[in-house]
């Protein structure tokens, strides 16, 4: 059933799982990470375990409730990596990257927003290295990069 002409849709349209990750301090090299019971993720030096799912919220919501925890960690020296997902059926690139027009500015200004907010309240210089990768049909495709790089699998 097709929505009216003047529908607009409210919130996050698809589900956002948050996980957490835990890593022995004396891990070292590279893991891997695969699929367990339960929504938990193993590796060989690392244990991800799902923590909270939204679903029908707002990008403000997410980012309040689950990502500024991991801000402020990344203010005080921990570093911090955010993995965004979707599938192809579904209004992943609006939910991540925001809406043209920008009817709401999705979760990548928003994170970046708060981070840029968060160091300043600091008052003192930092260095904050950013990656936005996307991975679309089996091609990784690196934004923020002076050299356009993409990478197919084979």
């Amino acid at each position: 059933m097709e929505p009216p002409d003047d529908y607009v849709p409210t919130g996050i349209a698809i589900p956002v799982c948050i996980y957490s990750a835990a890593a022995p301090k004396s891990a070292s090299g590279a893991f891997f990470l695969s699929r367990a019971a339960h929504r938990a993720f193993k590796g060989e030096a690392v244990e991800i375990q799902g923590i909270q799912t939204f679903q029908n919220t707002s990008e403000l919501d997410v980012v309040e409730q689950a990502i500024t925890p991991l801000l402020q960690e990344a203010v005080e020296g921990v570093n911090v990596s955010l993995l965004c997902g979707g599938s192809a059926q579904s209004p992943h690139v609006a939910v991540f990257q925001g809406e043209d027009p920008p009817a709401t500015p999705g979760l990548i200004t928003t994170v970046l927003g708060r981070l840029l907010r968060l160091l300043d309240a600091k008052g003192s210089v930092h260095f904050v290295r950013i990656s936005f990768v996307e991975f679309y049909e089996e091609t990784i495709i690196v934004f923020f990069s002076s050299a356009n790089l993409s990478f197919t699998s084979a």
